[in-house]
């Protein structure tokens, strides 16, 4: 424009007779008011046509000086600048009234009334235009030379898409790859160390190792772009391989983000992602699992607590450099720690810094990685000497993370498990409210780190515990959380599930006789829906009452609601049995081949068995009792029996027990246990029918001291008999003869331990008779 300006300006000048504006005219050639007629001279014209359009900036000075008490109106073929103005008023925080006098492609006569009405509403007086001579529409103006009915402008998705990014690239996530569908969107980056100068401070060793937490955020980066929700819940996050970083090399990272499908046509709210880079020559898988906007498991404030032991954080941190965790200033921000003198606890104080540079994170990666720091003082007990090894994060069962961009944070971290397998939870909360919940945070030790290790000392170490006879067994073990909400909606399901399964199998044949039994169970079953008073659906008499095709439904949506939560595999196992369960009548499909396909079944038992937490209670009787001999009845596929052993065992490593045998009344589990614990010593594997008598079985007379029996038996009812409560133990015939075959192989003093997930209720006088 500046070829022509000149000319153009000598051109208009002899038609300009300039005037002082008549109300305040805020220009956006040189983003402020002009007051004078003077300024509206030739020469403001030509710099009108040469220079940038300045419209944010006068607007933004118009909101600083007028604030919000009038209202915006646009003048034109159509709202051009309402998008404009809608990001200047996001960015100022301020609220205008916008309208517009015309809109493409409606009727100009309405869109110019309704704009007149729109600004009489806001109190604005209007002049009609009186007249003694009517009106005349001009009719020799020249056609308008655009047609709209067809586009002249060519352009393909991937170009629109480059042209029109919803989001700006990201410091770790990058942008989305142009070529990539919504359904399953990918985002790649090259990852250079002087565009994320903070990771040079997370070294491990002597590498520049990306922070676990980084891949977190990425994560969450990833599912806000999805959704528009800043907030985010990851979940059985794998962290399997570590990405190092040079300073001469950048490294091409991709995120891929999909849907989890729970049915053939149903998808869940949570999404699987992974995270991987390429070297040049391969690619390498570094982080996977699941993650979802929000807060998926939410939970009330808990009580924050401060301990005995006090933690220097300089000391702290020449502790860690000392096993090879290297970190810089940006990694070292634990604050006012201290740690509880005898359990595993820590509490410290961090702050979430961010850079104006950067990319806004509702909590920063190098926060979360705080949080993860104060799991080694808990596992420590806040003891400098005790941390000897490098842990780093392996697996993160739930990992909330609210809103805690630039705040003082306060944080709780347990460390629930101290053994190989290092399991630990944590919370923080800041003004009052909880910012991040951290459960299953898992880490593992690394031995050979390539860091020279002190000489080991050869003095004696006494481990003191309280006594467990002198202790109230009851109060050592007990629920990890609240499992009514979960157990309830499985009940639920089963409920929906038996009422249709009775009408599914009208006119069915079954092939095998044990088959009529299920059958007459069911019906007994349905009987007890249509009373009353059932335990945990109070509205079953309702649901036995609804027509079939809303039952179906409504089982689908019970079913997507248990995919939710931990007691998935529960519900899993009960609606393929309901989906299938005319094939299992004819013979077409193996009911154990059903629950077996994906890990369902083992799924199930892993639920069972991580609902309590027995932590404390074998921890005190091993160390109380380190020469036990331990049998389990029908241990199945070993699940209960992995968690035992890991809890059989002292703070330095040794076996709190003597003998463990492993019994089923098949062999056919043995050649997987045996592969499964071949790491432990002092087990042996023997077939036990405990309805049987034990000694002609090869066993001995009073020969164990603890006897573990884990979900054997159900109480159905809170009125149940001790009869009816044992009668199932293993499906035995006679109660009488089983109890006398485990009392044959307990000695004197020995244990019976008896695990049961039951929906029903104990009476005190049945508990005793255990």
């Amino acid at each position: 424009m500046k070829i022509v300006g000149d000319e153009y300006r000598e051109l208009i000048s002899k038609h300009l007779k300039p005037q002082p504006p008549q109300v305040p005219f805020y220009s956006s050639v040189i983003s402020k008011p002009l007051h004078e007629g003077s300024n509206f001279g030739p020469k403001y014209w030509q710099d009108n046509l040469e220079n940038p359009v300045r419209f944010r900036s006068a607007v933004q000075r118009l909101l600083r000086e007028h604030g919000t008490s009038f209202v915006h109106l646009e003048v034109g073929p159509h709202s051009a600048l309402a998008g404009p103005l809608r990001e200047t008023y996001k960015e100022t925080s301020t609220a205008v009234q916008y309208i517009t006098t015309l809109v493409r492609g409606q009727n100009g006569t309405t869109s110019f009334l309704e704009s007149v009405g729109q600004l009489y509403s806001n109190g604005y007086k209007i002049t009609l235009p009186v007249g003694s001579k009517k009106p005349k529409v001009l009719k020799d103006l020249p056609a308008y030379p655009w047609h709209y009915e067809k586009d002249y402008w060519a352009e393909t998705r991937v170009t629109k898409n480059w042209r029109f990014r919803k989001h700006q690239a990201h410091d770790l996530l990058g942008v989305p790859i142009l070529e990539a569908t919504e359904l399953d969107p990918t985002w790649r980056n090259n990852i250079r160390l002087v565009d994320v100068p903070w990771v040079r401070d997370h070294r491990v060793g002597n590498d520049i190792v990306f922070p676990a937490a980084a891949y977190i955020t990425m994560a969450g980066e990833a599912a806000f772009q999805i959704t528009g929700i800043k907030e985010y819940t990851v979940r059985d996050v794998a962290l399997t391989t570590a990405m190092v970083l040079r300073d001469d090399k950048q490294l091409e990272v991709v995120t891929n983000l999909r849907r989890q499908r729970l049915t053939t046509t149903q998808e869940s709210d949570w999404f699987e992602f992974s995270v991987a880079s390429h070297d040049g020559t391969t690619w390498t898988r570094h982080c996977r699992g699941l993650v979802t906007s929000g807060c998926a498991s939410p939970a009330q404030t808990p009580n924050l607590a401060s301990y005995e032991r006090t933690v220097s954080s300089k000391r702290w941190y020449k502790t860690m450099a000392r096993v090879g965790l290297n970190y810089g200033p940006k990694f070292n921000g634990l604050d006012e720690i201290t740690s509880n003198v005898t359990l595993p606890k820590a509490a410290t104080h961090i702050l979430d810094r961010q850079d104006e540079t950067e990319s806004f994170y509702p909590i920063h990666p190098t926060t979360i990685d705080l949080i993860f720091q104060s799991w080694t003082v808990a596992i420590s007990k806040g003891e400098y000497r005790k941390f000897k090894t490098m842990v780093l994060p392996t697996f993160i069962e739930e990992l909330y993370v609210g809103d805690g961009s630039r705040k003082s944070i306060n944080v709780n971290t347990e460390a629930t498990d101290i053994s190989i397998n290092a399991l630990g939870n944590s919370f923080g909360v800041a003004d009052g409210e909880v910012v991040f919940h951290l459960k299953g945070f898992r880490g593992t030790p690394l031995e050979d780190t390539g860091i020279e290790k002190p000489p080991e000392l050869t003095v004696l170490n006494l481990q003191w515990k309280p006594d467990f006879d002198f202790l109230d067994a009851s109060k050592l073990m007990g629920p990890k959380y609240d499992l009514m909400d979960e157990v309830g909606l499985v009940e639920r399901l089963y409920v929906l599930c038996a009422l249709e399964v009775k009408s599914r199998l009208k006119g069915v044949k079954s092939v095998h006789p044990h088959q009529e039994i299920f059958r007459s169970w069911i019906n007994e079953q349905v009987d007890r829906f249509e009373q009353p008073g059932y335990p945990l659906v109070e509205d079953s008499v309702e649901l036995s009452r609804m027509d079939s095709p809303m039952r179906r439904n409504m089982i689908e949506d019970v079913l997507q609601l248990c995919q939710k939560t931990k007691a998935a595999p529960a519900a899993t196992c009960v609606w393929r049995s309901y989906d299938q369960i005319v094939g299992i009548f004819e013979g077409d499909v193996e009911f154990l081949d059903l629950l077996l396909e994906g890990g369902v079944l083992t799924g199930l038992y892993n639920w069972m068995n991580n609902i309590w937490d027995l932590h404390s209670f074998f921890q005190l009787l091993g160390n109380t009792q380190p020469q036990m001999r331990i049998l389990e009845i029908g241990a199945g596929t070993g699940g209960l029996t992995a968690k035992i052993l890991e809890k059989l065992k002292s703070d330095f490593g040794e076996r709190l027990y003597l003998r463990y045998t492993f019994t089923d009344v098949s062999s056919g589990f043995f050649v997987q246990a045996q592969e499964r614990f071949k790491e432990y010593e002092g087990i042996e594997y023997k077939v036990l029918d405990i309805s049987k008598d034990p000694l002609e079985q090869g066993f001995s007379l009073g020969d164990y001291d603890l006897i573990i029996a884990s979900n054997v038996c159900i109480a159905t009812t809170s009125n149940s008999s001790v009869t009816e409560i044992f009668q199932v133990l293993h499906a035995t015939p006679s109660l009488n003869k089983t109890l006398s075959n485990v009392r044959t192989l307990l000695q004197p003093q020995g244990r019976l331990f008896l695990q049961e997930l039951s929906p029903g209720k104990f009476r005190t006088e049945d508990l005793l008779c255990i």
